[in-house]
């Protein structure tokens, strides 16, 4: 069953009205159908999540540089909010858009 045809399925059956179940897909199932729904129901969502976290663990992560430095000496290093592994650089600072370590995409202002 598709998700529209559950959700129209769940729609009847919220209206609660005996004569909206005749041409309901669930009408007459063993169990009932209320728990047939409530189950088909239940597993849609469960596999809407899963996919979502798969989607959500595609995304590039967003960190940004923590900036640790001596100036005295001109050497700069900045640490990946991330992975806090060192990005480390002398003279002039330069900023990557990505963590070369972990790939974190960089927020905040580039140079």
């Amino acid at each position: 069953m598709t998700n529209a045809e559950l959700i129209k399925a769940l729609r009847k059956c919220g209206k609660q009205s005996p004569d909206r179940c005749w041409d309901c897909e669930y009408y007459d199932r063993e169990p009932w159908c209320e728990s047939a729904l409530a189950n088909d129901a239940s597993d849609a969502l469960e596999a809407a999540e899963k996919r979502i976290a798969e989607l959500e663990a595609q995304l590039p992560k967003e960190g940004e540089w923590i900036e640790l430095s001596d100036r005295n000496e001109r050497k700069y290093s900045h640490i990946c909010s991330n992975c806090h592994r060192f990005n480390i650089h002398e003279g002039e600072i330069e900023f990557y858009h990505y963590c070369p370590n972990c790939g974190t995409r960089m927020k905040g202002e580039r140079r």
